[in-house]
């Protein structure tokens, strides 16, 4: 996945206390929703195995949009919408996206002293008696 000019990495704290330096860094991804392939979601959902039922749910539920446009007087028909990203606003997005980073997340866990936490578009890093690294 190609991030430049797509995301912002933040340093939240160069040092978490005296006795236990560290740091906290953010990587927030602009538009994550459109970023996830089509693909992603599904296999990300093989490999976590989450049963054959919620796989199926969440297939029907990413293939199955719809959208129509209205401006005024003007109405655009509803048409179906192309099999790209994760909708966004439903309640169950930010666990779609976090599905289909799975292999990121798992990278990041093999890692010494690296730990870190996903959440809808935001990557925290906490890198524990470690400054300026």
């Amino acid at each position: 996945m190609y991030l430049c000019n797509m995301c912002n990495l933040e340093l939240i704290t160069d040092v978490l206390s005296k006795t236990h330096p560290g740091a906290i860094l953010r990587l927030h991804v602009e538009g994550e929703f459109d970023r996830v392939t089509d693909a992603a979601i599904p296999q990300g959902l093989q490999i976590t195995f989450h049963g054959q039922a919620m796989y199926s749910f969440i297939r029907a539920f990413l293939t199955t949009f719809s959208a129509c446009f209205c401006f005024g007087r003007l109405h655009i028909n509803e048409f179906p919408t192309p099999p790209r990203g994760a909708p966004q606003g439903s309640v169950i997005s930010p666990t779609l996206f976090i599905i289909a980073l799975h292999d990121l997340s798992a990278q990041l866990t093999s890692i010494r002293n690296l730990h870190h936490a996903l959440y809808t578009n935001d990557l925290t890093w906490l890198l524990p008696n470690s400054p300026g690294n």
